[in-house]
């Protein structure tokens, strides 16, 4: 008979490699890699939620809270100063899109765990820099908050999953935002990109 405590071990390696599985379909239809039903769509995202909140739980227990308007952000003092601003920017140049962040992003925090992984319960996971900042400029960021929004708008406001059509238009909505904020024309490369491939 195995002792007891290799048996823990045995089924916490088994919780993480489940846990690494669920995460990582949720990612696969969230990204509109695979197409499944929208029954399952819901399933899979339920359960996904139940341990990104265990994640999101810890991660805030390391920083206090401060809030900008509904959000709950979190992370060094630098890190929120940024967040701050950047959404200080969006209010002021998309007013809009500003709206709609504030809607549909439930919070922001500073952690090394994977962006994706906080997208289940409409949180941004985020990395800070060693000076604990923001790793892009704040209207950069702000912008990148739109394009969660409409995603998040359509998945949790309307039960709509993503689809190749609704990645152009969330991608579309952020390139907008980067233009109304000024954005540095090096960051529209990518997202430009993205749509060019998805409309392809």
């Amino acid at each position: 008979m195995p002792p007891r405590g290799s048996k823990r071990r045995c089924n916490g390696r088994i919780r993480r490699r489940n846990i690494r599985v669920l995460l990582r379909k949720f990612a696969y239809f969230s990204l509109g890699l695979v197409q499944i039903p929208s029954s399952l769509a819901r399933l899979l995202n339920k359960g996904a939620a139940v341990i990104a909140e265990d994640q999101y739980e810890r991660e805030c227990a390391k920083f206090p809270e401060s809030r900008v308007g509904a959000i709950s952000v979190r992370g060094p003092a630098p890190f929120v100063t940024d967040v701050t601003e950047a959404l200080a920017q969006l209010e002021h140049g998309y007013p809009y899109g500003y709206s709609l962040v504030q809607r549909y992003v439930r919070g922001i925090i500073a952690t090394d765990i994977r962006r994706r992984n906080g997208e289940p319960i409409r949180v941004v996971f985020v990395g800070s820099t060693p000076e604990g900042r923001l790793p892009v400029p704040p209207n950069r960021f702000a912008a990148n908050l739109v394009r969660y929004a409409v995603v998040w708008r359509k998945q949790f406001g309307f039960g709509l999953f993503r689809s190749r059509k609704s990645q152009i238009q969330s991608i579309s909505r952020e390139l907008h935002a980067m233009r109304l904020l000024e954005c540095d024309q090096r960051y529209f490369h990518r997202p430009t990109n993205l749509v060019l491939n998805l409309e392809g």
